[in-house]
């Protein structure tokens, strides 16, 4: 791609039909993020299996509810979750907090 030619000019944007399903993980270097596909069988084993031990592993899972309004992903209230479902939008997971 000839970036010169690029300067001065907007770059076309693809619109989003859909938000993508995500899993964003908190950890002390910041956040990482897993996506998965609810039609692919071997994404959504994956991200089951990560959320499982996650959850294993002293994390908190809150599912968010993700919706479009106007082609914009908007980001509603979410709740606790303990259970890996592939149709939610997108999880947050959490390490255990320790206070002191």
């Amino acid at each position: 791609m000839n970036m010169r030619a690029l300067v001065g000019k907007a770059l076309p944007i693809t619109p989003v039909t859909e938000p993508a399903h995500q899993m964003v993980i908190m950890d002390r270097t910041g956040h990482s993020t897993m996506t998965w596909n609810p039609e692919d069988a071997g994404s959504v084993r994956d991200a089951r299996n990560e959320f499982a031990r996650l959850l294993r592993d002293g994390y908190q899972a809150f599912r968010m509810n993700v919706v479009m309004e106007n082609g914009v992903v908007v980001e509603q209230k979410g709740d606790r979750a303990t259970t890996f479902d592939p149709t939610v939008g997108k999880y947050l997971m959490t390490p255990q907090l320790v206070g002191g």
